[in-house]
C-alpha cells in the first residue's frame, strides 16, 4: 500500500511538471529537428525549389572537387568559359563542400547544414525575445517560428534560413556582449558578416543590433563598441555585393539574379500584388492562425504605443521593402524570399497570441499552427519521385561522354539536369536545341552530346540519336569530315 502511494505521488509530481516541460522551447526545437530528419538523405527532387538546391549543390561540388575558392564560386553552366558566377558569397556552399570532402559525395549535406543552423537560430531567437518580452511571448514566438516556412526551408540545400539563423545568433551574442562581456562581439561579428554575405536580405535582421544600444543600463563605451562591431560586420557584406560581385559580373558575365530599377520593380510587384500579399498572409508563417496572431500583435503594439516593437518592425521592414522592390516579380513568385521577415512576423504573432487564455485555448491554437505548417508541407519531407530518373543521369552521361567533355541540355534556365549529369556545358532552350547552326557552332567549342529530358522538353535535336528511353534522349555530335 505504501509503495502504491509512493508511485501515485511520483506520477502526480511528474504530470504536475508537464505544462512546464511542454513550455520548454528546447523540447520543441528538438522535436522539430527530429521530425525534419525524416527523408534528410533524400536528394533535392521535391517540387518546391529543387532547382535552387541543385544550383547550390553544384557550386558546393565544384568547390569540393576543384578547390575551395571563396572568391570565385563556380557553376557548370558556362560552356567552354570559366563557370565563375556573380552570386552570393559561397559560405554555405563551402560548409557543404567540407562535408563532401570528409565523407564522400552525397546530395543531402546541404540539408543537414541548414537544419543545424535553423535549430540554433530558433534557440537564439527565443533567448532574445525572452530577455525583452518575457517567457510566454518568447515561447509563443519561437514555437510559431519553428513551424513556419522555417520548418520547410530550414532543411533545404539553400542559404536562406542558414543566413537568417546566423544573424539571429549574432544578435544573441550582441545581447550577451552588452550585458556581460564584450568578448561576445568576437562571435557576433563573424556570425553577422557570414549571414549577410551568404544572403544579403538577411542584413535586415541587423536592425535590432543598433536598437539594442539605445536600451538603458549600458555604458557609453559599450554602446560605441557595439556600433563599431556592427560596422565591422556590415563592411564585408557591402564589399562583396557592391564591389566584388559587380567585378565578377564584368569579368565573367554570369549573373545569378537580375535586380530591377526601382520604378520597374514597383511595376512588377503591382502586377503580382495578390501573390506578393500572399507571401505575407500565408507563405511566411504557413498558418492562417499565426497570421491572425500577427494582426492582433500589431494592434496591441499600436494600442500600447510599444516603441520597442515599433522600432524593431520599422528597422526591419524599411530595408526589406527596398529588397522587395529590387526583386520585383521574383519576390512575388518565389516563396523563400520572405524568410528574412519571418522572425519579425513570429514575434508579432507571439505578442498577439499572448492575449489567449492559458491552457486549452492556447494549446488548441498552437495545435492548429502545427497542423497547418507541417501538415500542408509534409510531402517536402519525403522528397519527390516524379523525376527520380535524374539520379541515373550521371551513369547515362558516363556511357557517351568523358567526365571533362562538354555537353548541353534542352532545359533552359533549369540547372537540375546538368547538375545530375555531373558535366559542364550549356543549358539551351528547346528552340536553341533544335537549331542546327547553334549546335554546330557549339560543337566547334567542344560540345560532344546533347541530353534531352523528355518529360520536360522533348526537343527534336537535329543530331544523331545515341540513346533513347522513356526519360532521356541523347544526341551525339556528328563526326567531322574535314
Amino acid at each position: 500500500m505504501l509503495q502504491m502511494c509512493d508511485v501515485n505521488a511520483r506520477c502526480a509530481a511528474y504530470f504536475g511538471r508537464m505544462p512546464k516541460r511542454l513550455g520548454d522551447i528546447r523540447l520543441w526545437i528538438l522535436l522539430t529537428t527530429l521530425v525534419r530528419l525524416i527523408g534528410i538523405t533524400s536528394p533535392p527532387l521535391e517540387t518546391a525549389h529543387s532547382w535552387r538546391q541543385a544550383f547550390t549543390n553544384m557550386v558546393a561540388r565544384n568547390m569540393a572537387e576543384e578547390g575551395i575558392d571563396l572568391l570565385h564560386p563556380r557553376t557548370d553552366l558556362s560552356g567552354e568559359r570559366p563557370g565563375v558566377v556573380a552570386s552570393e558569397f559561397p559560405g554555405f556552399n563551402a560548409a557543404v563542400a567540407l562535408l563532401y570532402r570528409a565523407f564522400g559525395p552525397a546530395h543531402w549535406y546541404g540539408r543537414l547544414v541548414a537544419l543545424i543552423a535553423s535549430a540554433l537560430g530558433a534557440w537564439a531567437f527565443h533567448a532574445l525575445v525572452r530577455q525583452r518580452y518575457g517567457e510566454r511571448v518568447a515561447f509563443l514566438a519561437a514555437f510559431i517560428l519553428l513551424w513556419s516556412s522555417w520548418f520547410v526551408y530550414g532543411r533545404k540545400s539553400m542559404p536562406d534560413v542558414f543566413s537568417a539563423a546566423l544573424v539571429l545568433i549574432a544578435l544573441w551574442a550582441v545581447d550577451r556582449a552588452l550585458r556581460t562581456s564584450a568578448w561576445w562581439f568576437a562571435l557576433a561579428i563573424p556570425m553577422a558578416a557570414i549571414g549577410g554575405l551568404c544572403k544579403i536580405p538577411a542584413v535586415v535582421l541587423l536592425a535590432p543590433w543598433a536598437l539594442m544600444t539605445l536600451e538603458r543600463g549600458f555604458t557609453q563605451g559599450r554602446r560605441v563598441l557595439a556600433l563599431a562591431s556592427l560596422a565591422l560586420a556590415i563592411a564585408p557584406v557591402a564589399w562583396w555585393y557592391f564591389v566584388w560581385q559587380p567585378h565578377l559580373l564584368t569579368a565573367y558575365g554570369n549573373p545569378l539574379y537580375f535586380p530591377y530599377p526601382l520604378a520597374e520593380g514597383l511595376q512588377q510587384l503591382w502586377a503580382h500584388a495578390g501573390k506578393a500579399a500572399e507571401r505575407f498572409r500565408f507563405s511566411a508563417l504557413m498558418s492562417h492562425a499565426a497570421f491572425l496572431g500577427v494582426c492582433v500583435g500589431i494592434w496591441r503594439a499600436m494600442r500600447n504605443r510599444d516603441t520597442r516593437t515599433a522600432g524593431v518592425a520599422l528597422g526591419i521592414l524599411l530595408p526589406f521593402a527596398l529588397i522587395m522592390v529590387k526583386a520585383g516579380d521574383v519576390f512575388a513568385l518565389h516563396a523563400y524570399y520572405i524568410i528574412p521577415l519571418v522572425p519579425l512576423l513570429a514575434l508579432l504573432a507571439g505578442l498577439g497570441l499572448e492575449c489567449l487564455p492559458r491552457g486549452a485555448a492556447t494549446a488548441a491554437v498552437l495545435a492548429l499552427v502545427v497542423a497547418e505548417g507541417a501538415g500542408m508541407r509534409w510531402h517536402d519531407l519525403t522528397g519527390g519521385s516524379e523525376r527520380a530518373y535524374l539520379l541515373e543521369a550521371e551513369g547515362l552521361a558516363d556511357r557517351f561522354t568523358g567526365p571533362h567533355d562538354l555537353v548541353a541540355t534542352s532545359s533552359g534556365l533549369d540547372p537540375r539536369p546538368m547538375y545530375y549529369l555531373h558535366r559542364s556545358g550549356w543549358n539551351l532552350t528547346a528552340e536553341e536545341a533544335q537549331q542546327r547552326h547553334t549546335l554546330d557552332s557549339l560543337a566547334a567549342l567542344g560540345l560532344r552530346a546533347v541530353f534531352v529530358e523528355r518529360r520536360e522538353t522533348d526537343a527534336a535535336v537535329p543530331w544523331p540519336v545515341l540513346h533513347e528511353d522513356a526519360h532521356w534522349r541523347v544526341h551525339g555530335a556528328p563526326r567531322r569530315t574535314d
